[in-house]
Parts: structure tokens; C-alpha cells; sequence
């Protein structure tokens, strides 16, 4: 059997053996007159004359002018397509044992059918040719045949009879194309073959090639498998330092006899090996081929193994969208390149181009994230300082009225109304800054925020309230606040609590986003009212909240645009218009998604959170707590209202007091009156009723006002909104704590109620909103929030506070000393974190160990993530009491957070942070610690 590189035709005894070389040198039965030529192309008018009658018994009689010896061989008309499917279809054919078994079978049985001395399979390479006739080919008597007789193999070799067909296959273009032949011979002159013989000999060529294109097939198969096992090794190792070594290296491996290259190329030119440039156009499919440059080597070297100097395919892939290309050129003419080819290599390329867009990722979000860490320190740090700065101002002015000793005369109250509101729109203007300089910053790095892995854990939707409004009163300003009335309702099943697996931040961010947006649309429309409604229930799963708000409304024509980022209906609001593109966001970050469900201009409008498949459990209640109002006598209350614009306000603490349980009395009997009224009725209801604790729903503005005039805070709690369920309730405790200091015979002078007034009363909440609150009212005061059980075990408890204040920044630092002065707490400074460890060692050694520190984070030299990690190690390694360290910072990203906490901060707080947040996570810790006995004169 003929093999590429092969000498003609083997027998069928010679199958199995080792393919011969080439001759060296030419002897018989080769003519050596021809060996060196190359054949001539075909002429198909002088093959209708040699070979019209090829399946004649008898040749056709010599053309004139005929004078060679014997009829030497030419080219068959498409010798390139039939090289090339040659090529493809016989590519390591010499290492399939199985199919050289099973041809040389047919052979054998082919030999023995026909009866004739020789059976042969010959594949015909581009260095050695047979002719291509009809289905079978017959010469029954060669050495009278003129076109043969003179022929080395009839002269030298004594053969006699041939009959010979095609082993065809189809080719790229396709047509048929001759592999090779199918033959049988004779020492000895034969008579000719029978029609059922050469029927016979045509079904064993047939047979024959349909076992090379089976092996093609195989061979493709098991080339897709190395090429996936390739790509599978090469995703593993890739790496973005060395990714383009490793795409070179794994490709070579695939094809070690090319010229593997990358090639950055601006004008789509790519260069090959000995030959000009090509245009990435031009290749067809990601294979390319010099077709003219091979067809020229085929016709003027055929008498030899084909080579060629010069490239003549390649495969080039380009790397995404960049300027790079992945180049793999050959110059081995025999290696037919085909569409796995093709396919592997531009699988490198794509990868390789994901793991550059990668890196050039990676590196502008690097560059941006320093960008933004730099900007975001440097807006919030002054932001921080102006409204820390008015609020120790705030408490010094109202700790200087309540001695009676205020820096202006009161009496002119037209002017310290004014200082007061001049301070009012400090703040307010720091306030609205701040949320619009967070918004934009957290809009900016969103792509961080998804990057970032979702933190799923249990979390109970009873919290939602306290959760969600925690931080809404230091978003917004005390204007757009105080005349809304907030509704939490909880659809949810009775005798347990409905636990959500998801990221409690992101849901609580998510909301909070919806929340304000609905206290914006409200803020300008009398009798605000925003309702949150959370419908949930385990089976089968479901969760929606629905935020409903009687606002301004949305017109049909702007319902697609609300969530676009900066997108704002009303230009003249405050914000930046990024908080419904927040709250879209981080919905679908959560796997849930945020829709307008109804609008109407001067109506309101209906938003809906909601998850798909949400994880929900029912936790059922195993011993339910009795309610206060269950144990107590119910308490009475009485309502005066004079239509004001508050009077929703009135409704929404009447509400509130009947679903605790409070009953409708007199107004001389009842414990509480609830009021609008301006300050002078306020002042006659007091007059009128002195055994009664009045709930005065009203403005900032006129609570200022009366009390200037009359700083009469007997008996009295001013309320002002947002209205809400945990407020409302913080509001009652007060009021109980009023209602005790009054009794038959007790003095109602101003220092008992003020005493009364200072004990610690205001909720978390409450306490939040108070940095809102500039006026000198009754001071509300933090709320000593429940400590995690177990939480600040082993915190220095027993020891007196004693602060250390780190701060590269001299403003934010002074506001901490000031701070420390107010509380009366004795304090160490430190500018970086180096500073910070070595004042806390001393301390410590001189046994004045500091149990509260306030730490900044980005400062020069040591951080504080460092320095924090070295306090606690110092703490863990000497065996000392833990101190309370809080990171105030102006950075907010969840790294810095999760890295803080890994160091031992207890608190992560982000710039602005007021003196009251400050008060409350200090009484967290230290239950010893009263803020209010540190602001208010004793």
C-alpha cells in the first residue's frame, strides 16, 4: 500500500510492515531518464486520445508523431484539491493498525476472488502518480500494449495483465477525488475480467475508502478530545502575569512544527514566515492558505517530496476586541489545516482575551478605587468636621440655656431664634451634601459592589423596621421630616417570625433607598404618609414590600425614566436622582427585582421589592412573652386637635395608642393628651390639666419658638416627625417616666421635670434623628441600646473610660477632643497608627490603661486597620481587659469593613458620625456611662 513519501505500491504482504524510505539513488524498474522530471500538467484532448477507449481489451493505436518509448504519466486535472484531500484523509494512516488490518483483509479476499497473481492498494502522494481512468482500467496483454510495454515495471519486472479502479473520496470542494487505486495483476497474460469481476472489484474500492473516511473521522474525534484536554490545562495555569507565555506555549504544544506567534498589529497586518504580510480580511474562516504559491510547487516539483521555505497556512485568531492576534504559521505543505484547527486556536484567543480585559479591568478598577478612596476621604472629612463641629455647638448652647446662663439675651428671642436657625442650615446644608456626595459614590463603584460575593445569612423580617429607618433621619433634612407619618406594617404569620436567607445590608439598603425616595415625594403635601408593607410567608415561599406613599406622584410619560441613573422628576429637590438606580441595583443583586406598580400625578405612587424564590423558614414562637399591656391597668389618653397641618400626625399617636392598648377618657382624667396646638393652648392645656403628660405634635419651628418664649418644659414632650412605630414607642416610655415624677404632693418645679427629663429615655433611633435636632428642647437623649448577649465579655468594664483619638486629620481630631471635654473624659491623641500603639503600650504600663479608642483609618505611615491589629495582639498576649474600639472613617467599602472587623474593630462607622452615635455605641459597651448627665448641667 502506498503511504506519503512512499516508492508507488505495496502488496498486500507488505501492509503491516514499516514504510520504506525514499531511494537514494536511481536503479531499476525506475526510468531513470524521467525520475528527475516533474509531470507534465493534464491535456484532457490528448488523454481522449490515448485513453478513449480505456475499457477496451485492445489500446487505441499511437498518435502521429508519437516517439517515446512509452507513455509517460501526467497530472490528473484538479491534482491540488486531490492532493489536499490526500493530505487530509491519509494524515497518520500509518499508525492505524486496525484500518491497515482490515485493507489488507479486503485485499487478500479481493487477490483470492479474482484469481490473478497480485492484489494492490495504492495511495497516490504528490511524489508518486499512477493513472486515473474509469471505474476499472483493464490491460489483459501490457507487453503488446504500446503505451506500456516499453515501461520499466513490463520491460524489467515481467508484468503481464492489470486491472485497476479509483479509491475516491470527496473533496473540500465537493467533487470526487482519487486517493489512490485498487488493483489486480499477473506475471502471466490473463483473460479479462467478467462483468460480475469487475462489479467486485468496485465494491472493494468502495469498501476500502469508506474505511480511510471512517478513520478521518476518528481521527477528528480523538483530536477535539486532546484539543478540550489542552484548553482545560491551559484555564488552569493561566495566569495574568504570564498569560500570553502560557497561550504560546500550549499552542505549540498542539503543533510543534509551526511558527507560533502574538502579534499586536494596529492596521490588521499580519506578518508571516519568508513571505509579505497579509490582511486579517482576507482569511476566511480563522484558516488561511497560500493556494497559487502551492499549486506552483505541485506543478514544478511533483517528481519529489513537496517543502517549501516559505509559510503557506495559517491560522490566525484575533484576541477579542483588541489589537493582538494569535498567529500559527506552517510551512509543511502536506499538513491540511482544518476547522478544529481553527476552532482551538480561537478558543486560546478568547481566553487569552478575557484574562488581558481582565487585567486591563482589574487595573482601572485599581486606578479608580484609589481615586475614590483619595476623593472619598477628602469630601467626607471636612463634611464631617462642619457637622460635627455644629453639633458639639448644639449641645453647648443647649446645655448653656438650660443653666441660665445662655451667651445672648434671651430676651431677645427674634435673635436667638435666628442663631438657632443659622445653625439649623449649617447642618442641613452639611446633610444634603453628604447624601448626595454617598449616593454618587456608591453609584461609582457598583462594579466593586457586585464583584463583591453576596453575603447570605439568616435574618428575621421583624427587624426590618429598626433596620431600615436607622439611618434615614441623618440622610434627610428635619424639613422634609417633620410633618411625614411613616406606617411599618407586617403582614406576617401569627406566633412566630418569618426568617429570610439573604444579605441583611444590601435588603436594608435596598429598602432604605425606597423609603426616602417616598419621604421626598411626601415632603411637600400636607398630611405626608408613607407605608411600608411587608407580605411574606413560607408557604409557598414568598416575599414583597410594598412602599406606598400620597406623594406628588409620577406622570405616565417619565414611568421608564425613574430609574435611570441622575434621572430626577422634580430638578429642584435635593439628591442626586440616584436612589430608585440604587434600590434597582442592589434588588437584582439580591436575586429580586424593583418595579413601579401605579403612579398618578397629585395622587402618589406604589413601588414593589420583590424576591423570586425567596429562602424563607417559619420560626415558630415556643414561649411568647406577656405584653405590658396585658399586666397593667390600661392607661388613658385624650385628644385635642385644632386642624392643623399636623393633625395626621394626631390620627397616626391616636392609632398607635389604641394598638397598645391605651383607652379614649376625659381630658381631666386621662394620663396623656395628644395636641396640635400652637404653644399659647399648649401652655392653657398644661394650665388646665396639671396632672397630664402632653403629646404636643408640632414643627420644629414653633416648638423653638415657645420654648424661647416660655422654656417651660413641664409635663410636656414635643413630637415632631417623621412619625413611626419605634418612635411613637420611645415617646410613651418618656412619657411614663414624667408621669412618675407627678404625684399628689410632689413639687412640680422645672428642676424635678428636668432631672426627670435627663434620664437616658430615647430610643436608637431617636438618637439618630437627634443630631437632627437643634433646638433646645427637652435634650433626647441615646437610648442605652441591649447589648448582644455575651458580646463585650471580657471588656474593661470595672475600669473608668479613658479615650485614645487618632486622627491624621487636625479638624476631625479637635471635634474628638471636644468630644472627650464635653463628657468629661480624659484623653491621649495620636496622628497615625505607630503613634496610637505606642501611646497605648504606655498607658497601659503606667496602669491608666486606655479602655476606648477612636480610630481613624487612612492615615500616613500605619492605618488603622494595622494599628488596631496591634492593640488587640498587645491585649491578647499580656492577658488585659479588652478596650472598645470604634473605626470612625470617611472610607465605606464592604473590604475595608470585613478587614476591620477581622483586625477587631467592634464598630465600623462611616463619616459624618455625630456625638449622640458616638453616646450610643459607648453605652453599649459601658453600661456605667450616662451621656445625658454629660450634656445636661447637674
Amino acid at each position: 500500500m502506498g503511504i506519503p513519501h512512499s516508492s508507488f505500491s505495496y502488496t498486500t504482504n507488505l501492509l503491516r510492515q514499516p514504510i520504506p524510505q525514499r531511494p537514494l539513488r536511481v536503479d531499476a524498474p525506475l526510468d531513470v531518464e524521467r525520475a528527475h522530471l516533474p509531470l507534465k500538467p493534464f491535456d484532457r484532448d490528448l488523454h481522449e486520445e490515448h485513453f478513449g477507449g480505456s475499457d477496451a481489451p485492445s489500446s487505441p493505436d499511437p498518435p502521429s508523431g508519437h516517439n517515446e518509448r512509452y507513455l509517460a504519466p501526467y497530472l490528473t486535472p484538479n491534482e491540488s484539491s486531490r492532493l489536499a484531500a490526500y493530505w487530509y484523509h491519509t494524515r497518520l494512516i500509518e499508525q492505524d493498525e486496525l484500518l491497515l488490518a482490515k485493507i489488507d483483509t479486503l485485499v487478500n479476499g479481493l487477490q483470492k476472488a479474482i484469481g490473478w497473481g497480485y492484489a494492490i492498494a495504492g495511495l497516490l502522494s504528490e511524489s508518486t502518480f499512477t493513472r486515473t481512468f474509469g471505474s476499472v482500467f483493464m490491460v489483459p496483454d501490457m507487453s503488446q500494449d504500446w503505451r506500456f510495454k516499453n515501461a520499466p515495471q513490463v520491460e524489467a519486472l515481467g508484468l503481464k495483465s492489470y486491472a485497476g479502479t479509483q479509491l475516491r473520496l470527496m473533496a473540500e470542494d465537493g467533487g470526487d477525488v482519487a486517493l489512490g487505486s485498487l488493483c489486480v495483476a499477473s506475471d502471466y497474460q490473463q483473460e479479462p475480467l467478467s462483468s460480475d469481476q469487475k462489479d467486485l472489484l468496485v465494491r472493494f474500492a468502495e469498501l476500502i475508502s469508506a474505511s480511510i473516511a471512517s478513520h478521518t473521522r476518528q481521527r477528528r474525534l480523538k483530536r477535539r478530545q486532546e484539543m478540550n484536554e489542552m484548553l482545560s490545562t491551559f484555564r488552569s495555569s493561566i495566569g495574568d502575569d504570564h498569560h500570553e507565555t502560557a497561550a504560546l506555549g500550549i499552542i505549540q504544544q498542539a503543533y510543534p512544527d509551526a511558527q507560533v506567534s502574538i502579534q499586536s498589529t494596529s492596521d490588521g497586518k499580519i506578518d508571516l514566515v519568508g513571505r509579505p504580510s497579509i490582511a486579517y480580511t482576507d482569511i476566511s474562516e480563522g484558516v488561511w492558505e497560500d493556494s497559487e504559491h502551492i499549486e506552483s510547487i505541485i506543478q514544478s516539483s511533483n517528481f519529489k517530496d513537496l517543502q517549501s521555505a516559505q509559510t503557506v497556512r495559517a491560522i490566525v485568531a484575533r484576541c477579542g476586541t483588541s489589537d493582538k492576534y494569535i498567529v500559527v504559521a506552517s510551512n509543511d505543505v502536506q499538513h491540511v489545516l482544518d476547522d478544529f484547527d481553527a476552532w482551538f486556536v480561537s478558543k486560546i484567543a478568547e481566553i487569552t482575551a478575557t484574562t488581558i480585559q481582565n487585567r486591563l479591568l482589574q487595573q482601572a478598577l485599581h486606578a479608580r478605587e484609589t481615586f475614590i478612596r483619595g476623593i472619598t476621604h477628602q469630601l467626607r472629612t471636612p463634611i464631617h468636621g462642619v457637622l460635627g463641629s455644629v453639633e458639639l455647638l448644639s449641645e453647648e448652647l443647649t446645655a448653656m440655656t438650660l443653666a441660665g446662663s445662655p451667651p445672648v439675651n434671651w430676651g431677645e428671642s427674634r435673635h436667638a431664634l435666628s442663631l438657632w436657625e443659622n445653625v439649623a442650615t449649617i447642618r442641613n446644608s452639611g446633610q444634603e451634601l453628604m447624601t448626595t456626595v454617598n449616593s454618587i459614590i456608591k453609584h461609582n463603584v457598583w462594579t466593586e459592589s457586585t464583584a463583591t460575593k453576596v453575603q447570605l445569612s439568616p435574618y428575621s423580617l421583624v427587624s426590618l423596621e429598626r433596620d431600615i429607618i436607622g439611618d434615614i433621619t441623618s440622610y434627610l433634612q428635619r424639613a422634609e421630616l417633620q410633618g411625614v407619618s411613616i406606617d411599618f406594617i407586617e403582614d406576617l404569620p401569627q406566633g412566630g417570625h418569618i426568617m429570610l436567607t439573604t444579605d441583611a445590608r444590601l435588603l436594608t439598603e435596598c429598602l432604605q433607598q425606597l423609603l426616602m425616595n417616598a419621604i421626598h415625594a411626601v415632603s411637600d403635601v400636607p398630611a405626608g404618609t408613607v407605608s411600608l408593607t411587608v407580605h411574606a410567608s413560607s408557604e409557598p415561599p414568598n416575599l414583597t414590600i410594598d412602599i406606598v406613599d400620597n406623594g406628588i406622584g409620577i406622570a405616565e410619560e417619565n414611568y421608564t425614566k425613574i430609574f435611570d441613573p441622575y434621572e430626577k422628576i422634580n430638578p429642584h429637590k435635593s439628591g442626586a436622582g440616584l436612589g430608585l438606580t440604587l434600590a434597582s441595583k442592589t434588588a437584582n443583586l439580591l436575586g429580586g427585582s424593583v418595579k413601579l406598580v401605579s403612579s398618578a400625578l397629585g395622587t402618589g405612587s406604589h413601588f414593589r421589592f420583590e424576591l423570586s424564590d425567596p429562602v424563607l423558614e417559619f420560626v415558630k414562637e415556643e414561649n411568647p412573652e406577656t405584653s405590658h399591656e396585658e399586666t397593667q391597668e390600661p392607661h388613658t389618653f385624650h385628644d385635642i386637635r385644632n386642624g392643623s397641618s399636623f393633625d395626621h400626625l394626631v390620627s397616626r399617636t391616636v392609632r398607635h395608642l389604641e394598638e397598645k392598648g391605651l383607652k379614649r377618657s376625659d381630658a381631666a382624667s386621662a394620663r396623656y393628651i395628644v395636641t396640635d396646638a400652637n404653644h399659647h393652648e399648649v401652655a392653657c392645656i398644661q394650665l388646665l390639666y396639671p396632672r397630664s403628660v402632653v403629646l404636643w405634635l408640632s414643627s420644629m419651628d414653633a416648638s423653638r419658638e415657645a420654648w424661647m418664649k416660655e422654656r417651660q418644659m413641664q409635663r410636656r414632650i414635643e413630637v415632631h416627625g417623621p412619625l413611626y412605630r419605634l418612635k411613637l414607642d420611645e415617646t410613651l416610655r418618656q412619657a411614663d417616666l414624667l408621669c412618675s415624677a407627678i404625684s399628689p404632693g410632689t413639687p412640680k418645679d422645672l428642676e424635678v421635670i428636668e432631672k426627670a427629663a435627663a434620664i437616658p429615655l430615647v430610643s436608637m433611633i431617636q438618637s439618630q434623628a437627634s443630631d437632627n435636632a437643634l433646638v433646645p428642647e427637652i435634650p433626647p437623649v441615646v437610648e442605652i441600646p441591649e447589648a448582644e448577649p455575651g458580646r463585650f465579655s471580657g471588656y474593661c468594664h470595672q475600669l473608668k473610660l479613658r479615650a485614645l483619638l487618632v486622627d491624621d486629620n487636625t479638624i476631625n481630631l479637635k471635634i474628638l477632643q471636644n468630644f472627650c471635654k464635653r463628657r468629661k473624659i480624659p484623653y491621649v491623641t495620636a496622628e497615625d497608627g505607630n503613634q496610637a500603639q505606642e501611646h497605648f503600650v504606655k498607658a497601659a504600663e503606667s496602669e491608666e490603661p486606655i479602655t476606648l479608642v477612636l480610630m481613624d483609618l487612612q492615615m500616613p505611615n500605619c492605618d488603622g486597620i494595622e494599628a488596631t491589629a496591634a492593640i488587640r495582639a498587645y491585649e491578647e498576649k499580656h492577658g488585659s481587659c479588652k478596650s472598645l474600639i470604634l473605626m470612625v472613617t470617611g472610607q465605606d467599602s464592604e473590604m475595608d469593613k470585613i478587614n476591620s472587623e477581622k483586625a477587631g474593630a467592634d464598630e465600623f462607622l462611616v463619616k459624618p458620625v455625630g456625638p449622640r452615635v458616638l453616646d450610643k455605641y459607648i453605652s453599649a459597651c459601658y453600661s456605667f456611662y450616662e451621656p445625658a448627665g454629660k450634656v445636661l448641667p447637674t
